[in-house]
This record gives structure tokens, sequence and C-alpha cells, in this order.
């Protein structure tokens, strides 16, 4: 899965790691497209093709991985082709073709995709357009300002009820949060023979998440969790924090965290993976198996599972795929 800021998921012992620090609302519109996706198919009543769905999946890796290289003639190839694949389009992935259409030089064929992404989901806009470097090659061009126009509009329409101070607040913390660890990231895969370094990067990250967690708790025990209604998509912050807490303050707060799951103030795969984290830190068996675990040669392996026969069962209801995938993804043989 890619990004709307075209950063590859990260390895880790959490999750497949897409809360990139700029990108907070973009992966959660990511998630909105799921859930729309799903209406859809309870309302037609028919279930997805599985061949064409894997076409279709196939297709977006290759677009992907030219974009790494490069590529954008070929990646635009590859979304268009996608594309040809109606029922499986996703917002993110229009939004994508876009980025390497303007890098092509295709001005008609990324402001097409920009404006299937906007009617895809007619109350989606996005906080870092403007300063998407892929789209710089179409801002002399008129119809920016439209889209522009657009975007201020529907950002202005979405958060006339907001709480802006706590929002301001949120996306501060979240960003904060992803900034260091996205540092220690490219240190540790760029200079990892320098471990004092990264050491110090990490006792800088300690020290970020210490204060950050005193903002997060301060707000959930005074306020609790003010969701979507009041801080949109920022309301993810509380979450990035609390993962990355002590295992008693992670325990103290699911319950607030299973609630707003409830509400669709954040995915219920999100708390799963907080449910999982708990397990791993307690040494009991994790239901999810979304929790991985490094052994004395520094190889990760699956941590123990609480019911290996009903784990894709436990997966299903939270909105994950299947195990095999999840491992398969993150390079880990069962």
């Amino acid at each position: 899965m890619q990004t709307e800021s075209k950063k590859w998921p990260e390895k880790g012992v959490y999750h497949w790691d897409v809360t990139d620090m700029h990108n907070m609302q973009s992966v959660a519109i990511s998630l909105e497209d799921f859930k729309n996706k799903s209406i859809r198919v309870m309302q037609i009543g028919t279930l997805p093709d599985v061949e064409e769905s894997r076409k279709y999946n196939s297709l977006i890796s290759k677009a992907d991985s030219s974009y790494m290289q490069q590529n954008y003639q070929e990646a635009e190839r590859y979304f268009t082709h996608a594309f040809d694949f109606k029922n499986y389009v996703r917002g993110q992935h229009l939004y994508n073709a876009a980025c390497v259409a303007s890098l092509a030089g295709h001005k008609d064929a990324a402001f097409w995709f920009l404006e299937e992404r906007m009617k895809a989901e007619p109350e989606w806009y996005s906080l870092n357009i403007e300063t998407d470097k892929d789209l710089l090659p179409i801002h002399d061009d008129v119809r920016w300002n439209e889209i522009m126009n657009a975007m201020h509009e529907r950002q202005t329409r979405k958060e006339a009820n907001y709480d802006i101070p706590l929002r301001n607040q949120l996306l501060e913390i979240a960003k904060d949060d992803q900034a260091i660890r996205q540092e220690w990231r490219m240190t540790s895969r760029q200079q990892p023979q320098d471990k004092t370094k990264i050491d110090s990067i990490f006792s800088v990250m300690a020290t970020i998440d210490s204060v950050n967690q005193q903002k997060i708790f301060k707000i959930l025990d005074s306020r609790g969790f003010v969701g979507k209604d009041k801080v949109g998509d920022a309301c993810r912050a509380y979450w990035l924090v609390v993962q990355h807490s002590s295992v008693e303050m992670q325990r103290k707060y699911l319950p607030l965290f299973l609630k707003a799951a409830e509400r669709g103030d954040i995915p219920r795969e999100n708390v799963a993976m907080m449910e999982d984290r708990i397990c791993l830190f307690e040494g009991r068996p994790q239901r999810y198996g979304t929790q991985l675990e490094e052994d004395k040669n520094g190889k990760w392996h699956l941590y123990k599972l609480e019911n290996p026969e009903k784990v894709d069962e436990y997966r299903k209801s939270v909105g994950m795929g299947t195990l095999s995938d999840y491992l398969k993804m993150m390079g880990i043989k069962l």
C-alpha cells in the first residue's frame, strides 16, 4: 500500500507503518476509501472478483515500483491499465496517478486524475497538495487554481464546526511523533554503522515521546477522546502517541479507543494492534497476529497466537486481511 505521500511502508515490530508525518489525513482517507467500497459492495449485493482484484493490485504495485525508479511514464501506464478495473479504483491511487502524470509532463492526464479523485470522494481535500513536489510541474496551469479553490471550499465547509486550536495541537503532536521516527529510520538504513548517531536520535525520540504523552494524557483525562466531529482526522494523534507509551497507559486508555472505534473515529484495526501489543508486553498470546518479535540472531518472526485456527476470522472482524498476506508483506515466513 502506498499513501498519497508516495512513501513506502516500513517494517517493524508494531505494524506496517503508513503514518507518514505529513500525511495523516491521506491515510485516514485511504481507510475511508475502504469503507465506502465495502458499503457499495453491500448495496449492490455482489462480491468483488478475486482475480480482477489481484490484477488491479498487481498493476498498482508495478506503478508504485516504477514511480520509485523515477520511470514516470511507465508508472502512468500501469495506473491507467489498473483503472480499467473500474470496480476497484481507489482515490489514493488516482492521486498518485496524477503525480506521475505531472512528473511525466502530461498535464491533461494529471488534471483528469485529480478531478476523478475529487469525484470519487466529494468531501475529500488534502492539506498537503500545495506542497507536494510531484505536482509542481502543473502549478502554472489555470486548472491548478480551480483545483485549489475547490479544495479550500471543501476544507472550509468540513472544518466549520471544528475545535481548531485542539486540531492544530493534535496535528503538531503527530508531526513531532513521526518526524523523529522518520529521521531514526533513515539514519538506521543509510548509516547503520553509526551507532552513536542512531542512539542519539533514539534518545531525542524518547524525550519527544515523553512530552507528547503528557499532552495527550492530559487531553484524554480532561476531555476524553475528542473525535472527528471536532478535530477531523487529527484525532489519530491519540493512537499514534499512546501506542508508544507504557503498557500501563495503553491498558488505561484502551476502553476509550474501543469506544472511539465504535463511533468511527479511529479504525478498529488500530485498536486491535494495541490489544495485541498489550498482550506481547504482558507475555500473553496475541489475538490478531499484528506483532512480531526479534530472536537472538536478529531475525523477526510472528509472536505467539491465541488461536491460530481462528486468527483470520479475528482479523476479518476488524477489517484486516489474512495473516498469510500480512506476513508475506512483512517478509516473514511461518
